[in-house]
């Protein structure tokens, strides 16, 4: 099976907007007159971190391979073997992320469970008719019902699959 890579998603380049509105403002902060020194350092650090958060987002993906999953988040880089893998759900992203992108489309999120975690990658989070994570999805629900356990879940609350 080759890999399927999720990567570049509308969901991850919107929510990319948020830190460089913190950039903007950062910026506008530090053109000001003569702000104080704690003002000045407190933006630098701002745009550093809100930097660093857009290159994540805008880099994050999700690969999907013969020995499991890769998740590479905001936060974290994760592996995660198909035997820890207990259920994956698509569910409507959380409100704050709806209100972002209100008008625009509907956005949902696929979720990982695994080994007691919940990993949601930013890499998914797209529109519900997505054909790529369809078959992302169909791949995964089809590599998981391989497995004889009898606690894995395969849920898909959009109704594809």
């Amino acid at each position: 099976m080759d890999d399927i890579v999720i990567s570049d998603r509308p969901g991850a380049r919107v929510l990319a907007l948020i830190p460089a509105v913190v950039i903007v403002l950062s910026v506008r902060l530090l053109t000001l007159a003569t702000p104080p020194t704690w003002a000045r350092l407190l933006a630098a650090g701002g745009i550093a971190l809100a930097a660093w958060v857009a290159y994540r987002l805008l880099t994050a993906k999700l690969i999907v391979g013969e020995e499991g999953l890769h998740v590479r988040g905001v936060f974290y880089d994760a592996d995660v073997a198909w035997t820890e893998v207990d259920e994956i759900s698509r569910t409507p992203s959380g409100l704050p992320l709806r209100m972002l992108v209100w008008g625009v489309f509907s956005p949902e999120t696929l979720t990982l469970r695994a080994s007691g975690r919940r990993l949601r990658p930013v890499a998914a989070i797209t529109r519900d008719d997505d054909d790529e994570l369809r078959r992302v999805m169909q791949t995964m629900q089809t590599r998981l019902q391989g497995w004889p356990a009898q606690t894995r879940q395969v849920k898909d609350s959009a109704g594809t699959g």
